[in-house]
């Protein structure tokens, strides 16, 4: 006889509204941080540039037009992007994503710039103080970080479009059973949604595939955000075309608990990935596959508390 209480259907009804309207909370909050960071951004870097552009009005217009529009273009995609037609949203979410990413990076190297010319001048104070910072210098200064990041940027998104599998031996001084070997296909953070689509999921999934792997491991953040891009080009008929002899397996990334946490990972597994969330599943009763949850979970179960449950 069972000996567990049963929840009314009533209490049943609180307890999943509660845990809708927090998950609610959280993704008005995730979207509201978005934001602020985004806009915080944008104002540094475009107070930097006005700065480096004092003397030039045709500089600073084109500083206006290029970041008025931008945070425009950020904010309509980020209230209204179930209202936008997909290529449209596509096309915002990869210009807010890729813009972010500039200023970052840019941000770190004007900080660091500037770090090292307040060095040098106080080491040296009158050699390095370039007349005041002279418009050459911080002309210079201000462009040279952002060629950089372009460069780099660039080089990125040309080994994105062009993945190299790594293959690592590893060699483990245990017995598994019958096996002597196995090939495993570990695969982390597809991030797939707006800017990661189907055309590259299928073509992530044939590349693993590829491999004859006899077992599957994803190490979390396989969709990035919402989950409607996933649903909207149906990227699970990709996903669900992996398979391997033992299985394919998942722990959670902070992704997945970004907006629908629940529904993503129910899609996950519908589609065949099974999620590993502080548990563990014996392989061929050979060796053990331990997912822990992420570090957002903060009542998650600590390695050894795992790893000692087998």
């Amino acid at each position: 006889m069972p000996t567990g209480k049963m929840i009314p259907e009533k209490q049943k009804g609180l307890f999943f509204c509660f845990i809708t309207q927090s998950q609610t909370l959280l993704d008005m909050r995730a979207l509201i941080n978005a934001f602020i960071v985004h806009v915080t951004l944008n104002i540094l870097v475009f107070l930097k540039g006005w700065h480096a552009f004092d003397e030039k009005k045709w500089a600073r217009i084109i500083l206006l037009v290029v970041f008025g529009t931008e945070l425009l273009a950020y904010a309509f995609g980020l209230l209204f992007y179930r209202l936008i037609p997909d290529p449209v949203n596509q096309f915002i979410r990869m210009m807010g994503t890729s813009w972010m990413l500039f200023l970052l990076y840019a941000s770190g190297l004007w900080l660091l710039i500037d770090l090292t010319y307040l060095i040098l001048r106080k080491i040296q104070r009158k050699s390095w103080r370039f007349k005041d910072r002279s418009r050459q210098y911080k002309t210079i200064t201000f462009l040279a970080p952002i060629l950089i990041v372009v460069g780099v940027m660039t080089h990125g998104h040309y080994k994105f479009l062009h993945p190299v599998v790594r293959q690592v031996s590893v060699t483990v001084h245990k017995q598994a059973g019958n096996m002597d070997s196995v090939r495993i296909a570990v695969v982390g953070d597809l991030h797939l949604g707006w800017m990661i689509n189907r055309e590259h999921t299928k073509r992530f999934v044939d590349l693993i595939m590829a491999q004859e792997p006899d077992l599957i491991l994803f190490v979390g953040d396989i969709i990035d955000a919402q989950i409607d891009p996933v649903l909207e080009q149906r990227m699970d008929e990709e996903l669900a075309r992996l398979s391997a002899p033992l299985g394919v397996f998942s722990c959670t990334g902070n992704h997945e608990y970004r907006y629908e946490a629940e529904e993503k990972i129910q899609l996950l597994n519908d589609a065949g990935i099974i999620l590993l969330r502080d548990s563990a599943v014996l392989i061929d009763s050979a060796f053990y596959v331990v997912g822990r949850e992420d570090k957002v979970i903060l009542n998650r179960k600590s390695t050894e508390k795992l790893l000692s449950d087998q």
